[in-house]
């Protein structure tokens, strides 16, 4: 194929002090990857996870009963967990610290802001902003010595998979933090895919959290606060695009429930 070398992208990954580079997780380590679109256009068979995500639900609409089905669903769900499992247990030098303090007043300014546009919902995210204090008091970190390095964006749209490995993309959010941040935020952005399914097809989150698991039991609890607090934080964003507003509410019932 084409090797993109006279690409954008590959320019400004080669140029010195590039910042935004992925990193490519193997299966011994951690170490700096390419620019991804860079990666797209000068290594080859590349697509972004959530591309495949898509395809297994379409199939699922339309073949319920195709035998792929099952691996396929797996392949997508087995894949991102066992590479946030292998992001968790890297040794990444330098990363700020993110806690909890931090992810409330992120939210309480997401919502400040959209009270001035609409009091009404403003007063709404307000409830539920309450239900997340509680919950992320509560589950939350417990011992400073569990953070490890985040990605604090973490989902589908931020892998690129050759169907062997995987690469990890937009990093300029990494943190130390709560390894449930991660774990809540790819439950909720997983929980906005399959609310957007009209035909009604889920995929499993089982099939994710079984991967992770590989690496150690999971604190199920924080995981389930960190994750309404996505589901909060997608319903601001949310409230932004005409497009997309009207999920809104399934978001807040979500996080609410």
């Amino acid at each position: 194929g084409d090797d993109g070398r006279s690409g954008i992208s590959f320019r400004a990954y080669t140029s010195p002090g590039h910042m935004f580079s992925p990193l490519f997780l193997a299966p011994n380590g951690i170490t700096d990857g390419k620019h991804m679109e860079a990666i797209r256009e000068s290594v080859g068979d590349f697509e972004y996870l959530s591309m495949l995500r898509e395809r297994v639900a379409r199939l699922e609409a339309d073949q319920p009963g195709h035998p792929l089905l099952p691996r396929a669903q797996r392949r997508v769900l087995e894949e991102t967990g066992g590479l946030l499992r292998r992001l968790h247990q890297s040794e990444v030098p330098g990363l700020p610290v993110y806690d909890v303090p931090e992810e409330l007043n992120l939210l309480a300014r997401w919502i400040t802001l959209i009270e001035q546009i609409d009091p009404d919902y403003g007063r709404r995210l307000w409830r539920a902003h309450t239900e997340v204090v509680r919950g992320l008091t509560k589950h939350g970190e417990q011992d400073v010595r569990e953070r490890v390095a985040c990605h604090r964006d973490f989902h589908e749209q931020q892998v690129l998979f050759d169907g062997e490995q995987g690469w990890l993309l937009d990093l300029d959010t990494m943190a130390l933090a709560d390894p449930a941040l991660d774990l809540g935020n790819y439950l909720a952005h997983l929980d906005l895919f399959n609310l957007a399914q009209a035909h009604g097809a889920k995929l499993d989150e089982g099939h994710f959290i079984g991967a992770y698991e590989q690496g150690g039991a999971l604190r199920m609890s924080a995981v389930a606060a960190w994750r309404n607090a996505t589901l909060l934080r997608l319903a601001c964003i949310h409230f932004f695009s005409a497009a997309r507003r009207i999920r809104t509410e399934a978001l807040l019932d979500a996080c609410c429930g």
